[in-house]
């Protein structure tokens, strides 16, 4: 049942394409029971956006950038250079620069130019399964998410596709916690790479083999399979980790569309996505395999936080599109970060 909310955005499209014609042939009552399905199930779902009106806001207390670079490995599928990603993310002049697929080691340039702007960096070690965190503000503190795979809690990870990297007899999330000092005000931050799916793995493997693939089918469903119930027990750790209190951001990766459920696991924390509520349309920010997917999200406490803007920027530079935010501070007087 979980797979069934891939093909709701094509749902959602082909009921609200289904009820125009039916009203344009004077088919009143189908057309708007249609009509009306299409768009409480969007609403339901969170996949288009309808905010129409675009605010032009040059304050705020702090803009965050998320992107999945793509530069985990040596070998990527990458159009854009080292040099091209750097200059890209700098004129973006966002206050914190979450990375995901990101290996400090392989791209010590990266580094070092964007560590001239931003004084303050964590997870750049090996424990950090390909994250980092810039700042602009001080960071005050780091923590590694990781988990004892032998707790049946965590049996998942025993599976080999998702032991990638131990530490101490433990096996090491793709999530961080960071809190971050902005005037006043302390953030906690969690950057996240939940687990892919990963299919194209087998789609590799067939094309060695030189077979159809028919043969394929059934190790990309077990596949589909281990990554949501992963990713489920990924947003379960983070859930339990957040702090009511402090002001939060869950960022990165998610591996998941609007409406899945390690999505619906951290809105039950009391979050929201900052796509449905100021963004535009479907905003997708995957564009790999020839696919249009929003696999990238941010959610953020309304209660603390207030969300000024949203906005994906379209770039080659990786397979996925970076995912930009602005944000203010509730109730609490900051001093304002002018837009250049």
């Amino acid at each position: 049942m979980k797979k069934l909310i891939l093909i709701v955005p094509l749902i959602i499209v082909v009921s609200v394409i289904a009820a125009i014609v039916l009203l344009f042939l004077k088919c009143w009552i189908c057309g708007i029971l249609i009509l009306f399905f299409a768009f409480s199930l969007n609403r339901w779902s969170e996949t288009f956006a309808l905010n129409f009106q675009r605010e032009r806001i040059r304050d705020y207390d702090f803009r965050i950038l998320t992107y999945n670079v793509n530069r985990a490995h040596k070998i990527s599928v990458n159009k854009g250079t080292t040099e091209e990603l750097i200059t890209f993310i700098l004129e973006q002049n966002a206050d914190i620069v979450l990375l995901q697929e990101y290996n400090a080691d392989l791209y010590p340039l990266i580094q070092e130019r964007l560590g001239w702007e931003y004084q303050h960096a964590c997870g750049n070690d090996s424990t950090s399964r390909f994250k980092s965190v810039f700042s602009r503000f001080p960071i005050e503190s780091y923590e590694q998410f990781m988990v004892n795979a032998n707790n049946p809690e965590y049996e998942v990870f025993q599976n080999a596709f998702y032991c990638k990297k131990k530490y101490e007899d433990k096996e090491i999330l793709p999530i961080c916690k960071v809190t971050i000092r902005v005037g006043e005000k302390t953030l906690q931050i969690f950057n996240c790479h939940l687990m892919s799916n990963n299919f194209t793995v087998v789609i590799r493997n067939l094309r060695k083999k030189r077979r159809s693939a028919i043969y394929g089918l059934f190790p990309i469903m077990r596949r589909i399979d281990y990554g949501y119930e992963a990713r489920d027990v990924q947003a379960k750790v983070i859930s339990e980790s957040i702090n009511p209190i402090v002001p939060t951001l869950v960022c990165g990766d998610m591996n998941d569309i609007s409406g899945s459920s390690p999505l619906r696991v951290l809105k039950g924390c009391g979050l929201s996505d900052a796509w449905w509520k100021k963004g535009c349309g479907f905003g997708f920010t995957f564009h790999g395999l020839g696919l249009r997917l929003r696999l990238d999200h941010v959610l953020f406490s309304p209660q603390s936080l207030k969300l000024k803007k949203v906005f994906v920027l379209q770039n080659a530079v990786s397979d996925h599109f970076p995912l930009v935010c602005d944000f203010d501070f509730i109730s609490c007087a900051v001093i304002k970060v002018k837009q250049t």
